[in-house]
């Protein structure tokens, strides 16, 4: 099959790099210091250039930090992202065709696999929270309720933005309420099966310092809505973006419950994953360029879906195009406009946002089939 062979074949020479020199261009640096002073009962909190995810995320990463090979381990981790997230996109597939579900698994490949690329070469959580969140998207369309929350719940657990879906699902699928409580509360009660209670309340309080920490971040590197603003030459004051984040919050609540109950599946799983990861991009103040994986996979099958099973080609192109642009400009604009991916990027992410509601409203509330 093309599109496995194009992940295997990105895979294996990732691997090749990361056997060449494991420590250049990867962030698992930073997951095995916080996972070592875990199991040593030190603090696995220094700010916001280390550990910025709950303690879950370093038990989770355990298994890895343990394997006496630095390159072995940190390919194997990238593998524990890549082939979840690929699995992903073939049951996204196979809920659009269920038997010819290889091409739009395929076109979700060429279109998608690009933006993906720097995130698996640096082996960041992004990858495994995105894969998390797409297999959650798949699992709703097979109405598999507990594995959907077991799902959203990991993605939060390896990353605390996979909480953003999460909070969205139920409103629309009330059928998760009960296993997102019951998943969250095994989550959360986790590290006190594997650490002293007090050390691990410890971790706990110091983690609501991180974050308020990584709220009020202003570095001019990241591809938020502050990306855009700083490259065009202003500042978005820290005090209007605390307060932005909640309000889009709730706007992107209302969107989701109103245009959700517009649209039959697959597209109101779609449109809950790109909502879910539009809101993501655009208004988390740490958000980079590798950070799009969240969002690429979302515009592949949005474009594959709207191209080839929605009757709407034009629409499903030109989704198709800006995801391309993600993956695929950057690279050659690098030397000449570094800060290109900075507005760029954002600027995507707010336009599919609403193209992919734009979509959502055609649909006639007296058609919905779910």
């Amino acid at each position: 099959m093309i599109a496995v062979c194009m992940w295997g074949m990105a895979m294996a020479v990732i691997s090749v790099l990361v056997i060449l020199d494991p420590v250049q261009h990867t962030v698992t640096g930073s997951l095995h210091q916080a996972t070592g002073d875990w199991w040593a009962r030190q603090d696995i909190y220094i700010g916001h250039k280390g550990m910025n995810y709950l303690p879950q995320a370093v038990i989770v990463f355990t298994p890895f930090h343990f394997v006496p090979d630095r390159a072995t381990a940190d390919i194997a981790w990238r593998l524990a992202g890549v082939i979840p997230l690929v699995l992903g996109l073939v049951l996204l597939a196979r809920s659009l065709d269920k038997t010819n579900w290889q091409l739009p698994f395929l076109w979700m490949t060429l279109i998608g696999l690009w933006t993906c690329l720097g995130s698996v070469r640096n082996a960041q959580p992004n990858l495994h929270l995105s894969a998390m969140q797409v297999l959650a998207a798949a699992m709703l369309l097979r109405r598999r309720w507990w594995l959907a929350a077991v799902c959203l719940v990991g993605a939060t657990a390896i990353k605390p933005l996979g909480v953003v879906m999460m909070g969205l699902v139920p409103f629309l699928y009330p059928a998760l309420w009960v296993p997102l409580i019951v998943c969250n509360l095994v989550m959360l009660g986790l590290p006190f099966l594997v650490g002293p209670p007090e050390y691990v309340i410890s971790q706990y309080l110091l983690l609501a310092e991180n974050f308020k920490d990584t709220a009020t971040v202003t570095d001019h590197r990241f591809a938020d809505i502050s990306g855009i603003v700083r490259t065009l030459g202003g500042e978005l004051p820290s005090t209007v973006s605390l307060v932005l984040r909640p309000l889009a919050g709730v706007v992107t609540l209302g969107l989701w419950i109103v245009a959700g109950r517009r649209c039959a599946e697959p597209l109101r799983a779609l449109l809950l994953l790109s909502l879910a990861s539009v809101y993501l991009m655009l208004f988390n103040p740490m958000t980079e360029a590798n950070s799009y994986i969240i969002l690429a996979p979302a515009m592949a099958a949005v474009a594959v879906y709207l191209s080839d099973y929605d009757g709407r080609r034009r629409l499903g192109t030109f989704i198709a195009v800006m995801t391309l642009s993600l993956g695929l400009l950057p690279e050659p604009l690098r030397h000449f406009w570094p800060k290109f991916p900075l507005w760029w990027f954002p600027t995507m992410a707010a336009l599919f946002g609403v193209l992919i509601v734009y979509r959502a409203f055609l649909t006639d509330p007296a058609d919905r089939s779910s």
